[in-house]
Parts: structure tokens; sequence; C-alpha cells
């Protein structure tokens, strides 16, 4: 399963989480919060927020691979 990624801060305006957890056997859940409180970006801080939407699009971009595994036994 992929990783948890959290990206940016509360305090600069724009914060990401994601998170894939293994439920049951056959289940999976995925959450996804993507906050941004801020209606402007200085010029100063384009980088930092480029770099921040560069890894939501990385993070809510990853694969999973789904297999039906064969049962052993009779």
């Amino acid at each position: 399963l992929p990783s948890t990624v959290m990206v940016g801060s509360k305090p600069d305006g724009y914060f990401f989480t994601f998170a894939v957890t293994k439920v049951e056997t056959s289940t999976i859940e995925m959450e996804a919060i993507l906050e941004v409180s801020t209606f402007r970006i200085e010029p100063d801080g384009y980088t930092a927020f480029r770099e921040f939407c560069r890894k939501v699009d990385e993070a809510t971009s990853q694969r999973i691979h789904i297999e039906k595994i064969a049962k052993a036994g009779p």
C-alpha cells in the first residue's frame, strides 16, 4: 500500500494528507484531505507552493495493485 503523505502546514495556509489503510483482509480505506485556506500566494512563497502542489500530485498519482490470491488446500 502507498505510504501516508503529509505536506504543507496550516500556518502556511495549505495542507494535504493522504493515507491508505488495510481495514480487513479484502478491504482498504483511502482518505485524502486538501485544505487551502489562503486566497493569495505571495511571490516569495511561489517556490514553496509549487513544491507543495508537486507533492500533492505525486501522492495522488500512486497506483494500488489488487491481485486475487489463490487459497491453499483442497
